[in-house]
């Protein structure tokens, strides 16, 4: 569970969507056994529109999101889910390295910038 202690020292929450038995079970197991709290959205375009808001993320604005998992369907124990991440620091990041801001805000550019910077770094 050690990958989930940044949630919980930040206070930030995890994104779920949508409020349906399955993601209530999850909310109950990341409070109780880690301490972390949801925000619920009712569909993914609703986290998009929370995190692109001028006041995300800034001081009596809106608390930035840990991560998110988004629910598309489920049947008979099968989900189909989308896992989103907090790559704000990757693109404040890509800024300082000069990266044109165009680049850094597709989701597909995120991964390649996040997979060149780990690269950098860590030589993953």
């Amino acid at each position: 569970m050690e990958q989930f202690k940044n949630c919980s020292i930040s206070g930030w929450p995890v994104a779920l969507s949508p409020k349906i038995g399955l993601t209530e079970k999850i909310e109950q197991r990341l409070k109780s056994v880690l301490d972390i709290d949801v925000k619920y959205f009712d569909k993914n375009d609703e986290i998009d529109e929370y995190v692109r808001a001028d006041d995300y993320g800034k001081i009596d604005g809106k608390i930035p999101l840990c991560f998110g998992v988004v629910f598309d369907s489920s049947s008979k124990g099968n989900w189909n889910y989308q896992m989103r991440w907090n790559v704000s620091f990757v693109i404040s990041f890509g800024k300082e390295m000069g990266l044109p801001s165009d680049h850094l805000t597709t989701a597909m550019n995120r991964i390649d910038f996040l997979s060149w910077y780990l690269f950098l770094i860590y030589k993953i």
